[in-house]
């Protein structure tokens, strides 16, 4: 479990109990959500560590971050899951919870993608315009299907991505909004 500073009473930490191991990945979110569900919570923004996506002379660290590196799949699949169990399935109706479970099913066939999985990422794209819809949902599926081979998916992808981010930078760059 990665969480920042966190301060838990031991009468909430029994009562919801230790993380699900099911979980490997995003054990903190379910955990979080289920403290948040049975307890009144503060959160406070005070900074408790510095966090390091490069190492020194800008080198990619040993262990990559869980959301954008070799975890990525894993960890979107597990939000995913933990979604579908902590709201969606008490609410299976609910239009804005269909919506939010189409967006989570993005993230996942995205980072799918990412990593050439074209397969796992274009079954969870078909299940996602149902809900969640939008263009970039869409054109990501189309890409799936027309784009035959994993690696040439992943690489069309990837440098789309990097087009569509460098876009912003230009944009920002000339005065014409914020960059991500």
């Amino acid at each position: 479990m990665a969480m920042q500073p966190t301060v838990i009473t031991r009468h909430a930490m029994q009562g919801v109990g230790p993380n699900d191991i099911r979980y490997g990945v995003a054990s903190d979110f379910g955990y979080l959500t289920s403290l948040c569900k049975a307890f009144p919570v503060n959160f406070v923004s005070v900074p408790g560590c510095i966090k390091h996506e490069l190492g020194p002379a800008r080198t990619p660290l040993a262990e990559g971050h869980l959301v954008t590196g070799a975890h990525a799949v894993g960890f979107h699949q597990d939000v995913l899951r933990y979604f579908e169990e902590l709201f969606l399935n008490e609410a299976p109706d609910d239009p804005e919870l269909q919506a939010l479970h189409g967006f989570r099913q993005t993230l996942v066939a995205r980072a799918a993608l990412k990593e050439g999985a074209r397969g796992l990422a274009s079954r969870y794209l078909e299940q996602a315009v149902e809900t969640f819809g939008g263009t970039e949902t869409r054109a990501l599926l189309w890409m799936t299907k027309l784009l035959p081979q994993d690696q040439l998916a992943s690489l069309a992808y990837r440098s789309s991505y990097r087009s569509a981010a460098l876009a912003r930078r230009i944009r920002s760059a000339l005065g014409g909004g914020v960059a991500p």
